[in-house]
């Protein structure tokens, strides 16, 4: 008897879902590889090599202070990476615990979290990142509290909205009937179900705190030098846009094709787990 052909995951039928993923997948490589990648030392200047094109002995060109692209460009995705997913498992930890709060409770918890969801969504991300790393500091860690409190205020309206919908669910109902606690029932009712929704809301956000990182140290005030970041390879590359594009050119396409990759996967998931898309389709 032959046994029927395995099915692929869900996710991988969507194929733009697929090819999101196999980009992030051999991001993920190339930033945990950085070491073993990266032909020369990020950092290493070479005076002799100043603002050399593309070639064989570097691949991607040379920067203003004769330090390989390529290079600087590997070892940055450990740092945008880095920062992109710290900041917004911040930024979903605060928006998740604040939107399931004024959901479920309503009344005063309610309007107390949609004032500070209003107040947080009518300023741009990439302005409230800034104000706070200037109360907080430039480095690392900064950065991505900075943006992780930037963020969380899309997650908070997301998962509200959600805790709101299931908290008139009958389950929740049958739930109370039985003598349950409002913990309780946070806890194994209510939480679980709005994971889906709180999957798809992160990875855009990756996306977005991504770019926001990379302006930031395209302005010069986000991750501090010498850490080599795709915000700060764009930013040196400007001085020189004309007479060496390759320089400021490709830290671009990196920018780019990572947001366009968690973009694709959150359009994946999002047609996944939304069963009304399902049912549309």
């Amino acid at each position: 008897m032959v046994a029927p052909p395995r099915s692929r995951p869900p996710v991988l039928r969507h194929r733009g879902a697929t090819l999101g993923l196999a980009i992030l997948a051999t991001l993920a490589v190339v930033a945990l590889a950085a070491p073993w990648l990266a032909p020369r030392d990020p950092l290493a200047q070479d005076f002799t090599q100043v603002l050399k094109g593309p070639g064989r002995a570097h691949l991607l060109g040379t920067d203003q202070l004769g330090r390989d692209i390529l290079s600087r460009l590997i070892y940055g995705s450990r740092a945008s990476l880095l920062v992109g997913s710290s900041a917004v498992l911040l930024g979903g930890a605060i928006g998740t615990g604040a939107g399931l709060l004024g959901g479920f409770f309503g009344g005063w918890v309610d309007r107390g979290v949609v004032g500070a969801i209003d107040v947080f969504l009518s300023f741009p991300t990439i302005l409230l990142a800034l104000a706070f790393v200037a109360i907080l500091g430039s480095g690392l860690a900064n950065v991505i509290v900075a943006i992780g409190l930037a963020v969380w205020a899309g997650v908070a309206r997301v998962i509200r909205g959600e805790a709101i919908r299931l908290r008139e669910q009958d389950f929740v109902t049958a739930a109370r009937g039985v003598g349950a606690g409002d913990a309780h029932i946070l806890r194994r009712h209510i939480a679980p179900n709005v994971i889906g929704p709180l999957i798809v809301v992160l990875t855009f956000d990756v996306g977005t705190a991504i770019l926001t990182e990379a302006t930031l140290g395209f302005l010069g005030i986000g991750v501090p030098p010498p850490t080599p970041t795709w915000g700060r390879v764009v930013s040196e590359g400007r001085d020189y846009l004309r007479i060496a594009p390759w320089a400021i050119t490709f830290g671009g396409l990196a920018i780019s094709i990572t947001v366009l990759a968690l973009n694709l996967v959150g359009d994946g998931l999002r047609d996944l787990l939304d069963p009304r898309l399902r049912h549309e389709g």
